[in-house]
């Protein structure tokens, strides 16, 4: 529900603020040495905005809390004029180890993040 969450305060801002005409997700699951990672990227073509500046609402500072919450780590880069990158990992607890019989009844009934590939990318793009 988190990466959810995230994606769509992601498409939220870009849709209000960011006059893009492109829009990349990419949402992957990848093995490291400390555990797996979910790694997210939302990216946009738009104006950008100043990562710095203090903003009104409450969205980025909701995201960034949400992923400390879940041990993970937020980065937002937006150059002026080049767009936004929106880089979120977080640990997905898959250690590319044999599944305990606890994960495999997780697996038969999985949770919207379980339904992702335990290692392989996925991309979504508008245009």
């Amino acid at each position: 529900m988190a990466i959810y969450r995230i994606v769509q305060e992601c498409l939220n801002n870009v849709s209000r603020h960011a006059q893009a005409h492109r829009l990349r997700v990419i949402l992957a699951s990848r093995p490291s040495p400390t555990g797996g990672k979910l790694r997210l990227v939302v990216r946009d073509d738009g104006v950008g905005l100043e990562v710095a500046a203090p903003h009104a609402g409450f969205g980025l500072l909701g995201m960034r809390e949400r992923v400390l919450s879940l041990g993970g780590s937020l980065q937002i880069q937006s150059p002026h004029g080049c767009g936004t990158r929106v880089r979120v990992l977080l640990p997905n607890g898959h250690d590319g180890q044999p599944d305990t019989p606890e994960q495999q009844d997780h697996d038969r009934f999985p949770s919207p993040l379980n339904l992702l590939p335990r290692t392989g990318e996925r991309r979504f793009t508008s245009r």
